[in-house]
């Protein structure tokens, strides 16, 4: 009690003990400077990798990298690219016929060039047309359909007789290649998300081989 009369804060403090000055100067130091706590033997560092580490941790990176496509999109997208290629035959079927068709309707090509109009007015209606069909029905529905439409109008033009049918038909033909155009770029995009890119291209090389 006598030594601590007359004396300051830090000289009662020393006095106080040896483990007092310690204690102190270990909660004023920085935290950096604090020893790390030992970790047991059979623990394993975190994976630095994307997707590493625990179980819960960047598990969407993990599966983003790792995970391959589904099957079933891979088989739909190889769907829209050969549909993708009916559009092409077609483009390029009618163009090597038409002397015949020409014939059949009792004139020559040079008379029915105007088909190509017809065909060009039936592709405006069906491109026009694609964004109402697509949202008001289901699109490989969609598709389908004209899939069958384009294939009853290919059977009926060698029977056709008449050059003002002739260009009905060529009209029909173009509203149903450009629906079927139209709905595989947007079914692509549909299916297989941010990853459609290669897709799309894929959709554009099989038309220009097919055609």
């Amino acid at each position: 009690r006598c030594a601590s009369v007359g004396r300051g804060p830090r000289e009662t403090t020393m006095l106080g003990g040896a483990d007092e000055p310690t204690e102190a100067a270990s909660e004023s130091a920085p935290l950096l400077s604090q020893p790390r706590k030992p970790t047991d033997g059979n623990a394993t560092p975190a994976d630095p990798s994307p997707g590493g580490g625990e179980p819960g941790g960047q598990e969407g990176v993990g599966k983003t990298i790792d995970d391959h496509i589904p099957t079933w999109k891979v088989l739909i997208g190889a769907a829209y690219m050969c549909a993708m290629g009916v559009c092409g035959i077609v483009l390029t079927a009618i163009g090597s016929t038409l002397d015949d068709l020409a014939k059949n309707c009792g004139t020559t090509s040079l008379a029915v060039s105007t088909v190509f109009v017809a065909r060009g007015a039936g592709a405006i209606t069906g491109a026009l047309s694609s964004s109402k069909l697509y949202s008001w029905f289901h699109g490989n529905h969609v598709m389908i359909v004209t899939l069958l439409w384009i294939a009853v109008v290919l059977m009926t033009l060698p029977f056709c007789t008449t050059v003002w049918f002739l260009h009905v038909l060529f009209a029909a033909l173009g509203f149903g290649t450009a629906v079927t155009d139209t709905g595989c770029q947007i079914m692509t995009r549909k299916a297989h998300g941010k990853t459609a890119g290669p897709w799309l291209g894929g959709n554009t090389v099989s038309f220009g081989i097919a055609g």
